[in-house]
This record gives structure tokens, C-alpha cells and sequence, in this order.
């Protein structure tokens, strides 16, 4: 079950005019929680500015506003992410052209303009230092989704996967906890995902002009405790595509910080509820049938467990 909240207040003052959010309320605060700490705990709608949830830390304070932190969040974003290295038991699949690895959840897939390691640099650097073979990006997950990530040890199969990519060829399907009591038992969601204007570089939605087709179907595995566990099967490959559809429908994932608008879950987690489960294709070298299964890590499967005990709780 979810932590109670424990709700904080301020006014500012003329002192503290023109002061960021994310200042303010480190300051504020008496735990000395991080800066990061406070900037996710913000970005997970645990502020509100006069009243109105805030997920921008930047967000600039103005004499008389009324600031409230939900401090019972922080339990759950002050610890560190795990220190990123290669795992050999996360090596899912390796052959002479391919490798999988299931990528944990809190490091991005490639390079950032922010730097720091990410799973491409760990994946690489092992396979170069251990049996001198290159390694190349085929694709990427959001940095809080885990699962599946493909990797190729040949340029020359680059052309082949981004046809099979393009023609529909790679069928993956992806776990996700929604926010609310999903009523239907499928859904097809056919609808354009462009880039939000002012909504920040990587916010994403459903627009009438100027987006991509975005096709995902959807399935409900089981309804717990205010909560949906399913799976998406999407058939393009746009940006943010689970995530904004479901979001669309209303039903957003648990712990979507750009997505779920503030909505808060009935249990908490520590990023989205998103999950690469297996990815299929027909092999471009060998023409064989693949399919890589990656399995739901500990903080899926607690946060279903949690879920479950709210559910018994209520009947």
C-alpha cells in the first residue's frame, strides 16, 4: 500500500521572489534531502503552487505563493540509482550478429547530452575488452523502461533490422501498470504522436496535425487494487508510444512523471511501470525465428504484489 501523505506548506515570502521551486523547498525542508532527490519527488507530482499541482522544479516563485510538498514521496526517490555495469546474467541472447540485454530501469539506452554512463557504453566496452568485437545500437528504451534492448556486432546488418523495423517485421510486446480500473479487455489505439509544443523537449502526445501514425494494441492481463496490469503490443515505433496512448485513454502508467498530470498511484514507485518483455523477428543473417523473453524485474513484480495486498485489504 501506498505511504500516507504527509503534506508540508509554505508562503513565500519577498525574500525568496524569483526563487526556483526545487530551491525553495530544499531549503525549506529540515532533511536535507538532495537536490535530485526533491527535483523527482516535484517531477512525480508531489508540489503544488497555489494550489495547482507543479511538476517543473525551475518554476519560479513569486511573493505570496502557497507551496505544498507531499514529503511522504521522498522515501521513496533519495536513494541513489544503482551504479551501472555490465551484469552477465543480464545477457539474454548472443549470437555471431546479435546480442540482447535486459536493461535495468534509471539509465538511458545511448549517449546523453548530459554524458555519464548508459547501457550502450557498458554493453560495448565488454564485448571490445573481452573478444574485441564491435557492438552498435539497433534501438533504444526510455531510460526508466527495462527489458529488451538489441544490440548488433555488425554495421552490416544495420540496413536489414531498420527494414524490419520499418515493414512491421520485429514484434515486441511490453508489461505496463496503468493508473485506474481498465473496463475493456482490449483496445486497438490507432492515433498521431507529435512533439507538445512548450510541453519541453521530450513530451510527446496525441495531435490532430503533423504527427507520425502510432498504432498500439492493448490487452488487459488483470485488474488490482485501483490499478491495471497489461500488455501493449505496439506496431509502430514512435517516440513515447505506450506511454502517450494510455495516457490518451486516461489511463496512464503508475509513476509517469510526464504523463499521469500529477495523478498520484495507490502504491509507490520509484519510476514508470514500464516493461520490454520479449521482442520476435526473423533473424537477418540466419532467417531463423528469435524470440527474446526478458523477465519482470523486482520492482514490477513488488509493486504487482503491493497491488495484490491492497486488493485483499478491500475485499
Amino acid at each position: 500500500m501506498g505511504a500516507e501523505r504527509e503534506e508540508r506548506r509554505w508562503a513565500v515570502g519577498p525574500e525568496a521572489a524569483g526563487r526556483r521551486l526545487g530551491d525553495f523547498l530544499r531549503s525549506a525542508t529540515a532533511e536535507a534531502w538532495s537536490a535530485r532527490a526533491i527535483k523527482r519527488a516535484i517531477e512525480r507530482g508531489a508540489a503544488s503552487v497555489n494550489g495547482r499541482a507543479e511538476t517543473f522544479a525551475s518554476r519560479r516563485l513569486a511573493p505570496g505563493d502557497r507551496v505544498s510538498l507531499d514529503v511522504s514521496i521522498l522515501g521513496d526517490v533519495k536513494a541513489p540509482t544503482r551504479r551501472l555495469v555490465f551484469e552477465a546474467a543480464r545477457l539474454l541472447h548472443e549470437d555471431d550478429a546479435l546480442v540482447a540485454y535486459d536493461k535495468p530501469p534509471g539509465h538511458p539506452s545511448a549517449p546523453t547530452d548530459g554524458g555519464g554512463l548508459c547501457v550502450y557504453d557498458v554493453v560495448r566496452r565488454r564485448f571490445q575488452r573481452d573478444r574485441g568485437e564491435g557492438i552498435y545500437m539497433v534501438h533504444r528504451l526510455d531510460r526508466d523502461t527495462s527489458g529488451v534492448l538489441l544490440f548488433l556486432k555488425t554495421k552490416a546488418l544495420a540496413p536489414d533490422f531498420r527494414r524490419l523495423f520499418a515493414e512491421g517485421g520485429v514484434r515486441k510486446v511490453y508489461r505496463a501498470i496503468a493508473l485506474g480500473e481498465i473496463p475493456w479487455g482490449s483496445r486497438t489505439v490507432d492515433a498521431p504522436i507529435g512533439h507538445l509544443t512548450g510541453g519541453g523537449p521530450e513530451r510527446w502526445g496525441v495531435v490532430e496535425r503533423g504527427g507520425r501514425r502510432a498504432l498500439t494494441r492493448f490487452e488487459r492481463v488483470r485488474v488490482l487494487g485501483g490499478a491495471t496490469d497489461l500488455r501493449a503490443l505496439p506496431e509502430t515505433g514512435r517516440t513515447h508510444q505506450i506511454r502517450v496512448h494510455l495516457a490518451s485513454l486516461g489511463y496512464p502508467i503508475l509513476g509517469d512523471v510526464v504523463y499521469a498530470g500529477g495523478r498520484r498511484g495507490p502504491v509507490s514507485v520509484a519510476r514508470h511501470m514500464l516493461h520490454a518483455a520479449s521482442i520476435a523477428f526473423e533473424h537477418p543473417a540466419t532467417k531463423a525465428p528469435v524470440r527474446i523473453d526478458a523477465p519482470l524485474p523486482e520492482d514490477f513484480t513488488a509493486a504487482l504484489a503491493a497491488l495484490e495486498a491492497r486488493d485483499a485489504v478491500k475485499r
